[in-house]
């Protein structure tokens, strides 16, 4: 039995399930640098379990800790709470499974400490950049640094992720200032923060599959963290407004004119995104037709879905004025020749986007129109067709979605003048 000389409440959240009970405490035996040390009690058939939270505290911080409004103490407080909430889980799911033994949790425990959460994202990243994902592997990164501010560069072992702590990940994440540059807008997205948690969601995937973490660990899925999704924004362009941007009158082979041609192209090909517009080649072209595969999904699909674009006499246009000589292996339109790496089709996909945003947003000011990027186009494209009749299955096909979901996510909602005329029916009593 430890004795407290001091007369200090040595326990907070205690918890008791059948025989088994556990509470977080102050270890006042040996004081440290820092403090003294605080563990994590478990206590079964009168044996005790200790394990330590890695975090030494003042007799001050101790007794105020649950009620502090110091930023720094909050959250150490949060750490230290989650680490003994994901041995909670842990006693639970054992007592309800194949029963608890001490041997058991230190069994689960330490397997979720084989590897840091950090170690595991910085080999999926190397592992991204050496199959050329560039792109995928710059969001794990951002996904990583996210992690690491919400943690306070902290330690990061999977079994102290739980799905509280993936709640109060997202309160902090939606609620901070926008993680760019110069931006003092409050706030982040909730399309940001499902791009980051799916991120962390992969990761323990691809350790539970290495036997790293069980199921016990797992935080994600029913019943514990579900991911939210973001409505996303609504950036689709009318027929109107499309015939406005492209009859402006602008200077015959200006960069504008070929930044503008070049949107209006990836519009008329299924909503062609940009790093297949630079990657697209003459042999692509075949019977009247253009077909690809969108590289933002060839490397995830089991099965390649081919798009394919009839060539509208637009296109050939555009094709005759900025494409390059007719050979099978040349690139359509000159960005990258020869067998360009993955860092220089990032680097050109990522300027020649700048490029193409820069010039159409200033069409667009100019001509008095919404905001207008290169994504714009995809969304446009499914959204005129949409309002053309054409059904929701052949928008999927046509912009190679493996999900009837993903597409209606495209499809923005029916200008005012289109709600009016329907509701009208409503008050239609002759």
């Amino acid at each position: 039995m430890i004795r407290n000389k001091k007369n200090i409440n040595t326990t907070i959240k205690p918890f008791s399930h059948g025989n088994v009970t556990g509470a977080i405490f102050f270890d006042l035996r040996r004081e440290k640098k820092g403090g003294y040390p605080v563990k994590y009690r478990v206590t079964y058939q009168r044996k005790v379990m200790y394990r330590d939270s890695g975090f030494a505290l003042s007799e001050k911080d101790w007794l105020s800790i649950e009620h502090t409004k110091r930023q720094d103490l909050i959250q150490t407080r949060r750490m230290i709470f989650n680490g003994f909430l994901a041995i909670e889980e842990q006693v639970k799911d054992l007592i309800e499974s194949i029963g608890f033994s001490f041997d058991a949790l230190e069994k689960r425990l330490s397997r979720g400490n084989k590897v840091s959460v950090y170690s595991a994202f910085t080999g999926k990243i190397q592992k991204l950049k050496t199959n050329g994902q560039i792109g995928t592997a710059i969001v794990y990164e951002c996904a990583l640094t996210s992690l690491k501010n919400f943690n306070d560069n902290q330690s990061l072992n999977f079994n102290e992720i739980t799905p509280n702590w993936l709640k109060e990940y997202e309160t902090w994440f939606i609620n901070r200032k926008q993680e760019f540059k110069n931006s003092t807008k409050q706030g982040n997205s909730y399309s940001s923060l499902s791009m980051y948690i799916r991120c962390l969601r992969s990761i323990f995937n691809e350790a539970k599959q290495d036997g790293i973490i069980t199921e016990a660990i797992y935080p994600f899925g029913r019943g514990k963290y579900e991911i939210q999704t973001g409505t996303g924004r609504k950036m689709a362009y009318n027929l109107e407004q499309i015939g406005k941007l492209m009859t402006f009158q602008l200077p015959e082979g200006s960069e504008a004119q070929k930044m503008r041609d070049l949107w209006f192209f990836s519009y008329l090909t299924n909503g062609m995104n940009v790093k297949d517009l630079v990657l697209l080649k003459w042999s692509s072209i075949k019977d009247k037709e253009i077909i690809y595969y969108r590289e933002k999904t060839n490397r995830t699909s089991r099965e390649k879905k081919p798009i394919n674009a009839p060539i509208l006499p637009q296109i050939e246009a555009i094709l005759n004025k900025w494409g390059t000589s007719r050979l099978g292996d040349n690139f359509v339109f000159g960005y990258v020749n020869g067998n360009p790496t993955p860092e220089a089709i990032k680097k050109t996909t990522y300027n020649l986007t700048k490029q193409m945003n820069k010039h159409l947003r200033a069409i667009a000011s100019q001509v008095g129109l919404p905001d207008i990027s290169t994504y714009t186009a995809r969304h446009s494209f499914a959204t005129v067709l949409l309002r053309s009749g054409a059904g929701v299955e052949y928008i999927s096909e046509s912009l190679g979605h493996k999900d009837i979901k993903t597409t209606q996510n495209y499809l923005a909602g029916f200008e005012f003048e289109t709600k009016l005329k329907l509701n009208s029916h409503l008050t239609n009593f002759e």
